[in-house]
């Protein structure tokens, strides 16, 4: 059986006629536009339902101040429950963990800035809350720690 091949117009052009008959109706045109609204619908309320939980999902900190830098360090830990642990004790003794070694050192509250030295000298930080988590920022760096802050657990100073 040969397929026969439709007539061409002087130019080896398909005739209009023969062109349009393979192109979409216009019930399919509508069928696909009903289904492009669905799709940037659905889309649309996915965009918004992240944007809502991300919104409301995210913490939102605020820097403290000198006297709640004190009220809310002393007696307590910072640790990232891994690899450091800082103990806040009062009197301004400062107890330090890292990777399962510990040291001392003091703490004090300079300025609105939360002041350590546990043997390398002191470095003063910002102090940033949102609940439990806690960053010490240092001004003019993007770069801070962060940890959650606990009661402190039972650790020994070598």
């Amino acid at each position: 059986m040969s397929t026969r091949e439709p007539p061409l117009d002087e130019e080896g052009v398909e005739p209009l006629a023969e062109r349009i008959r393979d192109l979409p109706r216009v019930g399919d045109r509508a069928a696909g536009r009903h289904i492009l609204i669905w799709i940037a619908g659905a889309a649309a309320l996915a965009f918004i339902a992240l944007l809502v939980s991300g919104a409301l999902g995210s913490e939102t900190f605020r820097k403290l101040t000198g006297k709640e830098i004190a009220a809310r360090l002393t007696g307590m830990e910072l640790t990232d429950d891994v690899h450091w642990a800082l103990v806040f004790e009062k009197g301004g003794r400062l107890s330090s963990f890292s990777m399962a070694k510990g040291s001392e050192g003091t703490w004090r509250i300079r300025k609105d800035e939360l002041c350590s030295d546990t043997g390398l000298g002191e470095q003063c930080q910002q102090v940033w809350v949102s609940g439990t988590n806690v960053q010490l920022r240092r001004p003019g760096l993007d770069i801070f720690e962060e940890g959650v802050l606990q009661k402190p657990k039972a650790r020994k100073l070598p």
